[in-house]
């Protein structure tokens, strides 16, 4: 198998993320597309994510939200990190994995 860790269960999951205490707005769905880009409703066209050597998660918005990590808890349905612009907590609960995923 390859080094993403286990990272492959996270294409296509669908997650509620949430940035700071609601002073950017309400949480919002999230999706981390098995292609490396991802989609939120804040984010960019050419937002993307990637696993970096510790296993966090980095999610590049592609607008002010800059860059985004994060780490998975070991029940893999939590991510818990760090908007890097203004040192922001952010956090994000797994809303669903995706059904298609066959591999």
């Amino acid at each position: 198998s390859d080094s993403s860790g286990g990272m492959e269960a996270l294409f296509g999951s669908k997650w509620t993320w949430s940035v700071g205490q609601g002073e950017e707005g309400p949480p919002f769905v999230a999706e981390l597309h098995a292609d490396g880009s991802f989609s939120a409703p804040t984010a960019g066209k050419h937002a993307h994510w990637w696993t970096d050597s510790q296993g966090r998660i980095n999610v590049e918005w592609g607008t002010r939200q800059g860059l985004h990590i994060m780490v998975c808890n070991s029940g893999r349905n939590r991510l818990s990190g760090m908007r890097v612009a203004g040192s922001v907590p952010c956090e994000a609960s797994l809303l669903a994995l995706d059904p298609l995923r066959q591999h």
